[in-house]
């Protein structure tokens, strides 16, 4: 059975995402001077083009807990927990430590 999931770290002032599926892994990374909101949709947009997959086709959501930025890291909170309850898929915490 092959797994495939997204990984969202903002709290860094960057936004990094990670794309695991079909046994790649895909990456978009960027550090954000302004807005992390107005960059991460595309973003994603970018990363799962990458992987040749939609959202409702991922496993699990993983979400970078901080420490780091309290505003970057509640931004990447509420898109994994956006797209988790949109395609009913679990959520996954961890940290930078």
């Amino acid at each position: 059975m092959k797994m495939s999931f997204l990984s969202i770290e903002t709290s860094l002032n960057r936004i990094f995402l990670v794309l695991y599926c079909n046994g790649n892994l895909f990456s978009n990374n960027k550090f954000i001077e302004s807005s992390i909101e107005v960059e991460i949709n595309q973003m994603f947009d970018d990363v799962l083009s990458k992987g040749n997959i939609v959202f409702g086709e991922l496993d699990f959501i993983m979400v970078s807990l901080g420490p780091g930025s309290y505003t970057g890291t509640r931004v990447g909170l509420a898109a994994a927990k956006a797209i988790a309850i949109s395609i009913n898929k679990p959520i996954i915490g961890y940290t930078n430590f």
